[in-house]
């Protein structure tokens, strides 16, 4: 089975558990006679749909925010309901720092802050009796959601993240002897094809690996192909730093003889991954899957490079160009050694993955993975604009429902209040625009469902047929909420709405339609509320968050680059968790991406200088994650400390050159550094430590990999010097810019 095949098997049992679980709640509700029962089937449905394979945490975590948020707010209410302005500030206070904590605690404080919300409508309107009642009421609603999706998401078709696991990195191998192919192509001046990889498959093999329940698994051969994906990622990369170089000017030192080399080293790991790839399925009991002779061949070309390197470097002549215009050369020869290396660990461990018996104890990078879920800061959390205004806009959201409720005699009644916080929840990034179109145009559809369904129950009294309109919708918006393209947060939305629309207090019995076209218009209404709180009361400016994304990205690299630059050793624990984490936030590029698509139309002549800047800092979070590897795991370099430290003032206008470049987009100002002069001073040091001979004293290897870091800078240079002129571009829409030297440090204004 491919992946695609398992993808989409896997979300057709998915559509199926969802309704499953729906009809459940539903059938217990009835059977007990229990009000309001489509509160079960609406977190159901949610728990389903958003936390496959994880319900079980999920739901636990809604059950105990109902529990404590709706107790403390029932506290409020008995304390408080004298003083109706107190009781007010009071429970908008609560519902603030649930919505705060969204980051946090992510489901438990969106429930939390819906429960509190509900009981704060109850309170107002039937008096805290009520809210009371209601209280208990949601805590066995829930309880009932609780029971059922951990049951159905653990024994009903499970979840099975391990054979998904398998199937990425199977498909990974394959794609990425293709990417081997295409790096041909560049040296061929062939088109490229179409990329088939991308930082998304290692980012769901992370996700998959904290999933997988390894009591189904053996643990050493789990461990092993934990492992295998480490190493994959790690040659990819490394094949995106190849590939900007073969894609860069090598006129100086691509001489046919290399090209020809480099061509033979790429058709060889592409065959090698070919090879692992069937073996990966199949198994073998050889003691090597990569033959003896491709490894000979691989070692083989590598060696010829070096030779051809070394000739160069030290032929009468070529020394004063050594550092300079070999930098690219000497780091590719680093770079393929590297990608050779990995293929070998994987050949072994792959091998050893096949050997039930063979028992190790879980390697140290699994266990960091599995460690590396986003703690926050807790004074960063509560000081966070972002977090801080989306809460602010949830209360003015609620106090407007709840104004027109009492004064207006707006439709809905409390069931609203789940949708009033759902809606002021939409992400506050770019993307806020086409998501609350999508939704509210997806709910609008699973409303006119609902209608349709209830006019034709109207005329046909029946329980079994009201479960089939349920079933069918359910399966439609779950089908399409399984989606994994960007309606399908929209028809989540619509998902949601089914119970709602459908399950009204006396199950089956539709006496007339008025009930129900007035939750319609109550959620239109509530949708309309949040729509207009983002939009029109309080608007988020999305090219403004795109401008602040790529300001903080920039200024987060070159804090982790200066840091990882002065290579302490001291530091390493802490410079490793820096890289980890942005490497961990790698894949919210292709969101930058995705909010760009929507933002800027083809007209747009601003268009490509922001997909410039974003793909640039996509090249530079790869760069730092390449130069920690580089860096702290060659600590026995004896070379590389003495030119960092010698190159040290050149590396400080760079960290605060990107600092500059990065600051260009929240002070509206447009700042150009000479680059040219730039780049001068540091070839001009660079001949200076060259001229001292110092590093004549170490040997050929500690030379190559000192050539492989400053590489590495120079590209990093190149992509902030690509930055800058994109985003110089955009805030002088086009006009003549003017340039200034490191040394005059000028800032032009933006008129």
């Amino acid at each position: 089975m491919t992946l695609k095949e398992f993808q989409h098997n896997n979300r057709m049992k998915s559509t199926l558990k969802t309704v499953l679980v729906g009809v459940l709640c539903v059938l217990i509700g009835e059977y007990f006679h229990l009000d309001d029962l489509f509160f079960s089937v609406l977190i159901s449905f949610l728990l389903m749909t958003a936390f496959k394979g994880q319900v079980f945490k999920a739901s636990l975590k809604v059950l105990l925010a109902t529990i404590i948020f709706g107790f403390v707010s029932v506290v409020i209410g008995l304390v408080f309901f004298d003083s109706s302005i107190l009781y007010l500030l009071l429970s908008c206070l609560w519902i603030f720092i649930a919505v705060l904590l969204v980051p946090l605690i992510n489901i438990g404080a969106i429930i939390g802050g819906i429960v509190a919300s509900i009981i704060l409508f109850f309170t107002v309107f039937n008096g805290i009796e009520a809210s009371t009642e209601t209280y208990y009421m949601l805590c066995l609603q829930f309880f009932i959601a609780f029971v059922v999706a951990s049951f159905v998401d653990s024994f009903v078709y499970p979840f099975k993240s391990y054979e998904a696991f398998r199937l990425t990195i199977d498909s990974t191998f394959v794609s990425l002897g293709s990417h081997f192919k295409n790096l041909n192509a560049i040296l061929s001046n062939s088109p490229e094809s179409e990329k088939e990889i991308t930082l998304d498959n290692f980012k769901q093999m992370r996700e998959l690996i904290r999933i997988t329940d390894k009591k189904d698994v053996e643990t050493n051969i789990y461990n092993y192909q934990v492992k295998v994906a480490i190493f994959t990622k790690e040659i990819y990369v490394k094949n995106e730093i190849i590939r900007n170089i073969l894609l860069g000017d090598n006129s100086e030192w691509m001489a046919p003889e290399i090209a020809e080399i480099v061509k033979l080293l790429n058709i060889n790991i592409s065959e090698a991954l070919k090879i692992i790839h069937e073996c990966w399925i199949s198994g073998s009991n050889n003691d090597s899957f990569i033959s003896r002779e491709l490894t000979n061949a691989l070692n083989s070309e590598i060696k010829n490079l070096e030779d051809i390197y070394r000739e160069v470097h030290s032929a009468p002549g070529r020394d004063a160009e050594f550092y300079e215009k070999l930098l690219s050369f000497g780091s590719l020869i680093e770079l393929y050694k590297i990608i050779v290396l990995k293929l070998q660990k994987i050949d072994d461990l792959v091998l050893k993955s096949k050997e039930p018996h063979f028992k190790q104890d879980e390697p140290s990078d699994i266990k960091e993975i599995r460690n590396t879920e986003f703690i926050p800061d807790y004074r960063h959390l509560l000081l966070n604009k972002g977090n801080v205004r989306q809460s602010v806009k949830i209360i003015i959201i609620t106090l407007i429902v709840l104004y027109g409720e009492l004064y207006m005699s707006w439709p809905g009644g409390f069931q609203v209040t789940f949708f009033s916080v759902l809606f002021g929840l939409l992400p506050n990034i770019g993307q806020i625009h086409q998501k609350a179109k999508i939704s509210i145009q997806a709910v609008f559809v699973s409303i006119l469902y609902g209608i349709v369904c209830l006019a034709v129950l109207s005329q046909i009294q029946s329980f079994a047929l009201l479960i089939l309109f349920f079933i069918l919708g359910g399966f439609i918006f779950s089908y399409l909420a399984n989606s994994t393209g960007s309606a399908a947060y929209g028809w989540l939305h619509a998902l949601l709405v089914v119970p709602f629309s459908l399950l009204v207090t006396n199950v089956g019995v539709v006496d007339d339609l008025a009930s129900a076209l007035q939750r319609g218009l109550a959620l239109i209404v509530v949708a309309c509320v949040g729509i207009a709180v983002q939009h029109l009361i309080w608007p988020v400016i999305p090219e403004k968050q795109l401008r602040s994304s790529i300001r903080k990205s920039l200024i987060s690299t070159s804090i982790i680059l200066a840091e990882l630059l002065k290579m302490d050793v001291t530091k390493s624990v802490e410079i490793k968790k820096l890289v980890r984490k942005q490497s961990e936030s790698l894949p919210t590029i292709n969101t930058l991406f995705n909010d760009a698509k929507y933002l800027l139309s083809s007209e747009d002549e601003n268009t490509h200088e922001y997909f410039m800047a974003i793909e640039r800092i996509e090249f530079l979070y790869i760069q730092v994650e390449s130069l920690f590897r580089g860096i702290y795991r060659h600590l026995d370099n004896r070379l590389l400390p003495l030119h960092l430290a010698h190159m040290k003032k050149n590396y400080d206008q760079l960290f605060d050159c990107m600092e500059k470049v990065a600051g260009q987009f929240e002070n509206g100002t447009v700042f150009e550094y000479d680059f040219d002069k730039f780049t001068g001073d540091l070839v001009e040091n660079r001949q200076r430590f060259r001229d001292s001979d110092v590093w004549r004293k170490f040997s050929d290897n500690e030379i190559e990999h000192s050539v492989f870091i400053a590489k590495s800078i120079d590209d990093i240079i190149d992509s902030t010097e690509e930055i800058n002129r994109a985003i110089n571009f955009i805030n002088l829409n086009g006009d003549e810019k003017t340039v200034f030297t490191l040394e005059e440090s000028s800032v032009v204004p933006v008129k």
